[in-house]
């Protein structure tokens, strides 16, 4: 229920197109020519979140001062939000790191060692 939420969406593309996408793509900027495949080959790297996004919802946090005694470390809204942000960057990083290549490769073709040709 809480999943599909407007609050939820809204953050959960807020977050997907910020730290989820927009942050891997401004990685690549900085290697050079093949900047873009770089940065969008980045975009998909999030498998990891997931189990982190699961452990946080389910475990306690004991606050050190002990108020409130025990609380969840992510809520249900916050954790529905991370999700959606999660699964957009994942869906949109193979179409966007496919034109990447495609973009690459051709104007790469003649820079290439013979090897590679």
């Amino acid at each position: 229920r809480v999943m599909f939420t407007p609050t939820a969406v809204w953050r959960g593309f807020v977050l997907g197109i910020g730290p989820c996408i927009a942050t891997k793509v401004a990685s690549g900027l900085v290697t050079g020519a093949e900047r873009w495949v770089v940065g969008f080959a980045m975009v998909g790297r999030g498998e990891f979140a997931y189990l982190v996004a699961e452990m946080a919802k389910t475990m306690d946090y004991q606050c050190p001062l002990g108020e409130p005694p025990v609380v969840k470390m992510m809520d249900s809204e916050v954790y529905a939000a991370v999700i959606i942000a999660l699964v957009m960057a994942t869906v949109v990083s193979p179409v966007l790191f496919r034109w990447a290549l495609g973009v690459f490769d051709p104007a790469a073709e003649c820079s290439r060692p013979w090897p590679i040709r």
